[in-house]
């Protein structure tokens, strides 16, 4: 006997099971399982006590247990006492009501008989208690499923269903009133159907109440020992055996779930069914289908993408193993066929293809064929300016693919919002009256837009760092500063970690003294956490900072730790502001970084070299690990110069950045577009290629893989042009420079600027120089 609680009577009373009048109208449940609390229940046996001794109750003897038995505690004695009475009259009017018995004390079938009227406590019974399996609608269980597992076995999972059991332990008798005094007067949503109250609401009416004495009454001795799992070639067959799983095996917090893996060898149809311990079949399930073992294709992903990108197939599968794939893309690939499982292949030109993929085992086969629709990205080109110069600094894209701009336009902060499709949304100035710009914008983590940069007309009377907030509309939310009462800060980087905190860089002046890196972390609402400063004798400016689960890190360069006119600076801090190291790597002249990004524990930083490659100056791209190993760099130029000014790494798991170069006119820069994959192989070089000066100095990628570049341009005229150039790996020269990290006092003042809405040219040129913004490349 599985799941009996020890002490507890199994008695099956003749007749009980029907002798409450049908018209109480009882519900079953079923549903979702809730994360409500199981009822506190006494602890389950072995089931060692033999069923036939729990079976040789007679009623007389029931109620006599029923009637010793002592209030739980935490219950009110009197509803304790109602209840015992309550039951104990279900049961009595039961026998009064001439049902039969489901089995006689000699084990023979009771014939019609009436019991005597009922004087007292003593029913003088005939006949023994036996058990039964649950039947009937209110204990069939309907929610049956069958989840695939993928290895060619499948997991049948279904809920306890036994109306009256109110502890679950696998039959109804008198200890079930314990749980139903302890949860008395609790509420539940009816919907929620797998809740421990759902399974104690035996009236359905979704309250807890003497009324669910009843269905102790009409199923008292009804049992589950075990489920027997079966199986058929047809849904209405014949049934057979395939596993049993005991009733003692279910789980959960409210209603006991169930769960057995099957192994059977075809396709078959399943169904469980409740069997008690006397072997008596109860209810059957519904039922479910078990596929066969040969492949079956649910689906394939994807069937989209853009033309000449890199794109990995995959398919939802089951079948047993193993298995044998074979893909065709109907000549929308290179690869254009694979026997891999998740093919990696690059999307031919636009247009539609039929593609298809066959699975086989031993069993047999099953093709899936499918539309390739392969598009062209979208690709435009926009400025924006007026009768002075324009030019963006810093890029950010919000999940809806729109377009956040901040830079500067005649000595006042410029903000520009675009749409994903090009349509201006809206243009911001703040400022005051001697000068102020934004160098950086970043996405807060409510939606909201920071940007950061400096200005000279509030603060502490010299250039001050900036730090301004605005929602996705456009609207100002505050405006501070931060700055010293004897320095000048100007801010050129930013980022934000999860928690909404941000870490702006740059560098520090103090009068008498030369730059020092500065790096300073606020609130989310722009109040100082700390600040510090790092650097040596000479000049060290930061350009750049990343905040990670490692730490802090802020690239630049440094004049102060250099044997010639700069190298390039990388520092690490901890997100407490603890030093953990510098790095500087440079040669003979100057070298700098612009931008650093990072990936899984690697940290990639780009700028510029005079030192090394064949240019004048050269891109440069260094990769590092977390504790300032270098694991390459990578130079590529050609004649003249070529720098970077911000990289990315893009889902494709390749590094672009983006710059300058004015190989093909000394007097005029393009936008400059470099890749490289994580090994530091260079992938491609590109060019805006327009008869005006332009230049790129942030780039960003949005969730659908689309790249945004902006800088300044005269205008929008442009088209993009392959670039070759020199790959340089040059031998490595390394320093770890012990520079000062300080903690540095800065105060933190709300900056009353006047803010309004300029009128723009768009496209066609608004003076000199314009925010230029370049939606993707050809790819």
């Amino acid at each position: 006997m599985l799941g009996i609680r020890a002490g507890k009577f199994v008695p099956g009373i003749a007749a009980v099971a029907a002798c409450i009048t049908l018209a109480l109208g009882l519900t079953a449940c079923g549903g979702k399982q809730s994360s409500a609390a199981s009822p506190q229940l006494s602890d389950r046996n072995d089931g060692s006590q033999a069923t036939e001794e729990l079976v040789s109750q007679s009623i007389d003897q029931t109620l006599t247990e029923l009637e010793e038995m002592e209030c739980p505690e935490g219950v009110d004695e009197e509803l304790w006492v109602e209840m015992k009475d309550a039951l104990g009259k279900a049961l009595n009017d039961s026998c009064r009501a001439g049902i039969y018995p489901r089995r006689s004390a000699t084990g023979m079938d009771g014939g019609g008989h009436k019991w005597p009227p009922y004087s007292g406590h003593s029913m003088l019974c005939p006949y023994k208690i036996a058990s039964a399996p649950p039947t009937g609608e209110a204990n069939r269980i309907d929610d049956l499923a069958i989840t695939d597992n993928g290895d060619g076995t499948f997991a049948l999972s279904w809920h306890y269903r036994n109306l009256g059991d109110y502890d679950q332990d696998g039959v109804v008798a008198v200890e079930d009133i314990i749980p139903l005094a302890e949860h008395f007067g609790e509420t539940y949503e009816t919907e929620d159907t797998n809740c421990v109250q759902a399974v104690i609401d035996g009236s359905g009416n979704g309250r807890i109440g003497i009324e669910d004495i009843t269905p102790i009454a009409m199923n008292f001795a009804v049992e589950v020992e075990h489920y027997a799992v079966e199986g058929a070639a047809e849904e209405a067959g014949a049934y057979e055996p395939v596993s049993e799983v005991a009733q003692d095996a279910g789980t959960g917090e409210g209603r006991l779930e169930y769960s057995t893996i099957i192994e059977s060898p075809a396709e078959l149809w399943h169904r469980v069914v409740p069997v008690d311990s006397e072997g008596a079949s109860g209810e059957a399930s519904n039922a479910v289908l078990r596929p066969s073992n040969e492949p079956i294709i649910y689906g394939v992903s994807s069937t989209e993408g853009y033309q000449h990108e890199e794109y990995t197939f995959s398919a939802t599968v089951t079948g047993v193993e193993s298995l044998e794939y074979a893909w065709d893309f109907g000549g929308g690939a290179t690869p254009d066929t694979s026997s891999e499982t998740s093919p990696t292949v690059t999307l031919a030109d636009a247009g539609e293809y039929q593609a298809s993929l066959t699975v086989t085992n031993a069993d047999g086969s099953a093709t899936f064929p499918f539309t390739l629709t392969i598009s062209e990205r979208d690709m435009w080109a926009h400025t924006w300016g007026r009768e002075g110069s324009e030019s963006i600094k810093s890029i950010a894209v919000d999940d809806n693919g729109d377009v956040y701009l901040a830079g500067i336009t005649s000595v006042r902060c410029l903000i520009l919002k675009y749409s994903s499709e090009g349509n201006l949304l809206w243009a911001k100035l703040w400022g005051g009256d001697s000068g102020e710009y934004f160098t950086g914008v970043h996405m807060a983590p409510d939606g909201a837009i920071y940007a950061t940069g400096m200005t000279d007309s509030f603060g502490q009377g010299h250039d001050d760092a900036l730090l301004v907030k605005y929602d996705a509309e456009g609207t100002l939310l505050w405006a501070k500063t931060w700055g010293t009462a004897a320095g000048y800060e100007r801010i050129y980087g930013m980022d934000v970690d999860a928690e909404g905190n941000i870490y702006i860089c740059g560098d520090v002046v103090v009068w008498g003294g030369k730059a020092d890196i500065l790096l300073v972390k606020l609130s989310p609402e722009g109040d100082a956490i700390w600040a510090r400063t790092w650097g040596g004798n000479e000049r060290d400016r930061a350009r750049d900072v990343l905040v990670t689960s490692e730490g802090v890190y802020v690239c630049g360069y440094t004049d102060s730790f250099s044997a010639s006119e700069n190298d390039a600076v990388l520092i690490k801090y901890s997100t407490e502001g603890e030093f953990c190291w510098a790095r500087t790597f440079g040669g003979a002249e100057g070298d700098g970084f612009q931008s650093i990004t990072g990936d899984e524990g690697n940290i990639y930083v780009a700028g510029n070299t005079a030192s090394y490659g064949v240019g004048d100056r050269d891109a440069l791209i260094m990769k590092w690990d977390s504790e300032g190993n270098v694991l390459w760099v990578r130079t590529w130029g050609d004649v003249g110069s070529r720098g970077l000014n911000d990289i990315i790494v893009v889902p494709s798991g390749s590094v672009i950045g983006a710059g300058a170069t004015n190989r093909h006119d000394p007097e005029n820069w393009d936008v400059l577009l470099l890749s490289v994959n994580t090994d530091g192989d260079i992938l491609w070089g590109k060019v805006w290629n327009s008869p005006n000066r332009n230049a790129a100095y942030a780039l960003e990628d949005d969730l659908d893989g689309s790249l945004f570049i902006c800088g300044e341009g005269i205008n929008a005229a442009g088209e993009w042009m392959d670039v070759e150039g020199t790959l340089s790996i040059p031998d490595l020269t390394i320093g770890a420079p012990e520079g000062t990290s300080s903690p540095i006092e800065g105060i933190v003042s709300v900056a009353e600027g006047t803010e309004n809405e300029p009128e723009g040219v768009l496209d066609s040129g608004g003076g000199k120089e314009d925010a230029l913004l370049i939606k993707n490349y050809p790819r």
